[in-house]
C-alpha cells in the first residue's frame, strides 16, 4: 500500500513556515508536519533533502515545485485557487496535518492531487459550506458548533502502528465549544493498517449516531468492537454499506439495541469473526433492516436478551411557590385575568425520571387547576387574594427499559397578590 503525503495549510499567514518534524525519506516520499500558521504558497524548509524536479531559486519556483535556497532545499506549497475545484455543496477547507496512512477514493470528501513521480502527494480536505473541517489529535472532524456536534472526516497519524481512540466529545480550539461526536464518516478509517497485529479494541462513544459506508474497510487495527456506556446507552442506529468489511483481526462485535439499519457488506470478509452479540432480544432484532453479505455476522450472532428486563424508574420532584399578581385593590381584591404558569412553576424537578408524566390534581381550590399532560398550572380570574396549597400526584409512565415509576405527591403554593 502507498503511503500518502500531508502538508498543512492554514489561512492568513505571512511569515515562511518550517517543517517541525521529518519522519525520513522512503523513495521519493516524505512526511512532513507543519507550523500552526502555515498559509498558501509560503515556502518549507525540509530536514533533508529529495531528489526531484528543482527550480533555481524561491522566485522561479512555481506553487507546488522544489527549489533551493542557499544550498537548503525547499518546497512551495501550492496554492487551491486555480488548482482545485470544490464538489458541489462543499468548500475546501485546507490541508489534512498529518501523515495519512490510507488511501480515499471518495473525491466529494477528500481529494489527492499528485505533483509528479518526483514529488510529493498532497490531500485537501473538503467538508459541507458553512461547516468547519478541523484537525484534532489525529482525528480530522467537520465541527456543527450551532448544534454542537462533530463528525469524524478522517484520520492521520505519524505513528506507522497506529491505535484509534474516539472520544466522547471534541472542540476546535480556544473558546470554541464542545461538541458531541455523534457520526463517523465515510471512508474515515479506511486501509488503516498497523506495522503489528493489533490487540486493542475499537471502542465507539455512545453519543455515535452512524457509522458511514466503509469506515472502517478493510482496517486492521482492533480486534473486537465495543460500545462504550459510561456516558449512557449507545445512540448508534446506522452502520453503512461495507463499513467494516475485510476487517480481518476482528473477532468479536456488539451490536446495540439502538441500531435500525445495517448495511450491505458491512462485516463482509470478516473471516475471525467468532461472537456477534446483539444488545437486546431476538423480537427486537427482526425490526432492523440487515442488508446482503453479512454472513460472517449472522452466522455468529447471539442474543443478550431472551426478554427485557425493565429498570427502576426514580422520578424526584419539589414543590415551589409561585406568585400570581394582578388582583383588584383591597384587602378582598380578586384576580382580574386567568394566569398560566409553566409547571417548572410550581415544582422543581431533579429527576424527571423515563417516559411521559402526567400530572393528577388530588387537592385545592377548584379555581386552581392542572393540564394532566403538560403540568400548566391555571390560575382562574376572581380568586380572591392570598395563599392556596394545590396537591398533585406526579408519574412517569415508562419506556421499553424503564417500568413505570411510582407515583410521588407534591404540595405546591399558589399566592395571589
Amino acid at each position: 500500500m502507498s503511503i500518502m503525503m500531508i502538508f498543512a495549510i492554514a489561512p492568513l499567514a505571512s511569515a515562511p513556515a518550517f517543517a517541525v518534524d521529518d519522519n525520513g525519506t522512503t523513495g521519493t516520499e516524505k512526511t512532513i508536519i507543519l507550523d500552526p500558521g502555515t498559509a498558501k504558497g509560503d515556502p518549507i524548509t525540509l530536514k533533508s533533502t529529495d531528489e526531484g524536479a528543482l527550480a533555481e531559486s524561491e522566485a522561479a519556483a512555481a506553487p507546488g515545485q522544489f527549489f533551493l535556497n542557499e544550498d537548503v532545499m525547499c518546497f512551495k506549497l501550492p496554492d487551491s485557487t486555480g488548482t482545485f475545484t470544490a464538489p458541489a455543496g462543499v468548500d475546501f477547507k485546507g490541508w489534512i496535518p498529518f501523515h495519512m496512512i490510507q488511501q480515499k477514493p471518495n473525491v466529494d470528501k477528500v481529494i489527492g492531487f499528485g505533483q509528479g513521480i518526483d514529488s510529493l502527494t498532497l490531500t485537501a480536505v473538503w467538508g459541507p459550506e458553512g461547516v468547519n473541517v478541523n484537525p484534532n489529535d489525529n482525528l480530522v472532524f467537520s465541527f456543527d458548533n450551532e448544534n454542537l456536534i462533530a463528525t469524524i472526516v478522517g484520520y492521520g497519524t505519524t505513528d506507522l502502528d497506529p491505535f484509534i481512540s474516539i472520544p466522547y466529545s471534541v472542540n476546535q480550539g480556544g473558546d470554541t465549544p464542545q461538541c458531541t461526536i455523534t457520526g463517523i464518516g465515510d471512508y474515515a478509517f479506511q486501509y488503516l493498517q498497523p506495522m503489528f497485529a493489533s490487540n486493542f479494541p475499537l471502542i465507539i462513544p455512545s453519543g455515535v449516531r452512524f457509522i458511514g459506508d466503509y469506515a472502517f474497510y478493510y482496517t486492521h487495527c482492533f480486534n473486537s468492537i465495543v460500545f462504550d456506556s459510561s456516558k449512557g446507552e449507545s445512540q448508534l442506529e446506522r452502520i453503512g454499506n461495507y463499513a467494516f468489511a475485510n476487517c480481518g483481526e476482528c473477532t468479536s462485535v456488539e451490536i446495540p439495541a439502538g441500531v435500525k439499519t445495517i448495511g450491505g457488506g458491512a462485516f463482509a470478509n470478516c473471516d475471525k469473526l467468532e461472537s456477534a452479540v446483539y444488545q437486546g432480544t431476538k423480537e427486537q432484532w427482526a425490526k432492523v433492516s440487515v442488508g446482503s453479505g453479512n454472513e460472517d455476522l449472522t452466522n455468529v450472532l447471539k442474543f443478550k436478551y431472551t426478554t427485557i428486563a425493565k429498570a427502576a424508574n426514580t422520578l424526584k420532584i419539589k414543590p415551589k411557590t409561585a406568585t400570581v399578581k394582578g388582583s383588584t385593590k383591597g384587602r378582598k381584591g380578586k384576580l382580574k385575568k386567568t394566569k398560566t404558569l409553566a409547571v417548572t412553576k410550581v415544582i422543581t424537578f431533579t429527576n424527571k425520571g423515563q417516559g411521559t408524566l402526567t400530572y393528577t390534581k388530588a387537592s385545592g381550590n377548584k379555581k386552581i387547576t392542572i393540564s394532566k399532560t403538560t403540568g400548566k398550572v391555571t390560575v382562574k380570574k376572581g380568586l380572591k387574594k392570598g395563599t392556596y396549597k394545590v396537591t398533585v400526584k406526579v408519574k412517569a409512565a415508562g419506556n421499553a427499559n424503564y417500568n413505570a415509576s411510582a407515583v410521588k405527591t407534591v404540595t405546591f403554593k399558589v399566592r395571589v397578590k
